[in-house]
C-alpha cells in the first residue's frame, strides 16, 4: 500500500505498477466505481486521477485499455465520462448499463446464472473501487465493485449478498485491484461523510486487498462475511496476519469508520 495525496497520485500509481509488476492480460477493462455523477472529494466515486494514471500506466506497458462502468442510473457513467473528458484519453469508454449482455453459468452456492456486460468478457479486469462503507455488504471495495459489471437493476444481488459476491468472484475475478483511499467514505455508501486518509491499497489478490482495506477502516476482515467465505474456500487470503504488505504500515492509517446506526443492522453485528 502507498501513501497518496492529490499532489502525488500519478507518482503513487506508477510506483504501484513498478513495485508490484502485476500480471495483467494484454486486453484490459478498467472498472472504476462511478456509481453516480458525483466527485471524488465527497468520498463517493473513484478519483478520476487514479483512473487516468492507471490507464496511462497500462497503455505505456502495451495494454489495450477500455474503461467501463454502469453506475446507479442508466446514464450515470456516461455523465462522468463526459464531465471529465474521458473520451479524450485515447481509450474506449463503455456504459456497461447499455452494453450487450452475455449469459454465464455460475453454479454457485446461491447464484446459478448471471447476465454480464459483454465488454467485461474476454478481458482482464483492473478494479478501481472507492474505499467506502456499505449498508448491506459492510464495505464496498474490490469485490463489491464487480457488481458494476452486471446490468441494472441488480437488486437481486442484495438478498444473501455475501454469498452472491463470493459466487460472482468465482467466475469473474479481477487481475489487479487498486483501492482509492485518498478520500474515503464513512456512514453511508451513496451520501458518505468524506474521510481524508491519503492512501491507496493494491494487489493481485482482491480478497487480500479488501482485507487490508477493511482493516484500515477499523473492521476485523474475517468478520466481514464475504471475505471470510472467500478465505475459507481458498479463493483469496483474508487473514490480515498472513498478508505481506509492501510499503506503508496499515496501522498508520487505521481508524474506525462510522456507519449509520439504523443501517448497521443490515450487515454486521
Amino acid at each position: 500500500m502507498f501513501r497518496a495525496g492529490y499532489e502525488n497520485i500519478d507518482t503513487a500509481v506508477e510506483g504501484i505498477f513498478e513495485e508490484l509488476e502485476p500480471g495483467i492480460s494484454r486486453e484490459v477493462l478498467v472498472k472504476p466505481n462511478f456509481v453516480t455523477a458525483s466527485s471524488s472529494e465527497k468520498g463517493v466515486i473513484t478519483d478520476v486521477r487514479i483512473v487516468r494514471a492507471t490507464v496511462r500506466c497500462l497503455k505505456n506497458r502495451g495494454h489495450d485499455v477500455m474503461v467501463g462502468e454502469g453506475g446507479f442510473g442508466r446514464n450515470s457513467s456516461t455523465k462522468i465520462f463526459q464531465k471529465y473528458g474521458m473520451d479524450g484519453w485515447g481509450v474506449k469508454t463503455v456504459n456497461l448499463n447499455r452494453d450487450e449482455r452475455i449469459r454465464m453459468d455460475v453454479n454457485g452456492r446461491v447464484l446459478k446464472k448471471i447476465e454480464i456486460a459483454k465488454s467485461a468478457v474476454g478481458r482482464g479486469i483492473v478494479s478501481l473501487p472507492k474505499m467506502k462503507v456499505h449498508t448491506l455488504a459492510g464495505v464496498t471495495l474490490g469485490v463489491k465493485n464487480l457488481m458494476g459489471l452486471l446490468p441494472k437493476p441488480a437488486i437481486y444481488m442484495h438478498r444473501r449478498i455475501h454469498e452472491k459476491l463470493v459466487d460472482l468472484l468465482s467466475v469473474i475475478k479481477p487481475e489487479f485491484t487498486i483501492v482509492d483511499g485518498v478520500i474515503a467514505g464513512e456512514r453511508d455508501e451513496m451520501f458518505p461523510k468524506p474521510v481524508k486518509l491519503g492512501v491507496v491499497v493494491a494487489g493481485e489478490d482482491v480478497i487480500s486487498v479488501d482485507a487490508v482495506s477493511s482493516y484500515i477502516m477499523g473492521f476485523d476482515p474475517l468478520k466481514i462475511p464475504y471475505i471470510r467465505m472467500a478465505h475459507e474456500i481458498g479463493i483469496g487470503n483474508g487473514d490480515i496476519s498472513s498478508i505481506e504488505v509492501i510499503g506503508e504500515n496499515p496501522e498508520l492509517f487505521r481508524r474506525k469508520f462510522s456507519v449509520l446506526k439504523l443501517k448497521r443492522l443490515f450487515y454486521l453485528a
